[in-house]
């Protein structure tokens, strides 16, 4: 019986074998993407801020350094808030509609009333 396990046993462990040797070797690789397409719009995480050292004032690259980093957090918050605006836009729009079916609502129930109490 033990020999019956040991020989079905083989292929699969060579098959172990094959793809460990494979990714050690090199040939397999794996890579993330670099940015989620979610809904059309791109998701991107903000530019580090703490990771990086303060610019030296006397070092123009460093202050160039920092200008551009201070840009790309610009326009990432700038992206941030018209994500904002435009959820904030759909939720009012949401309301709106909800409050108009509230208004409905009542009306009917008040002509029910009014009919009942006739």
């Amino acid at each position: 019986m033990r020999q019956k396990f040991l020989s079905a046993a083989g292929p699969l462990v060579l098959i172990g074998l094959l793809v460990v040797v494979a990714g050690l070797s090199g040939c397999v690789n794996v890579k993330g993407p670099e940015r989620i397409d979610i809904g059309g719009e791109a998701v991107y995480s903000p530019p580090p801020t703490s990771v990086i050292p303060p610019a030296d004032p006397s070092s123009s690259t460093d202050l160039r350094r920092e200008n551009t980093q201070l840009r790309q957090r610009i326009a990432w918050l700038e992206g941030q808030n018209r994500k904002l605006d435009k959820k904030l836009a759909d939720l009012q729009k949401d309301i709106d509609s909800i409050r108009a079916d509230m208004n409905k609502i009542a009306a009917e129930r008040d002509r029910y009333k009014k009919a009942a109490g006739q």
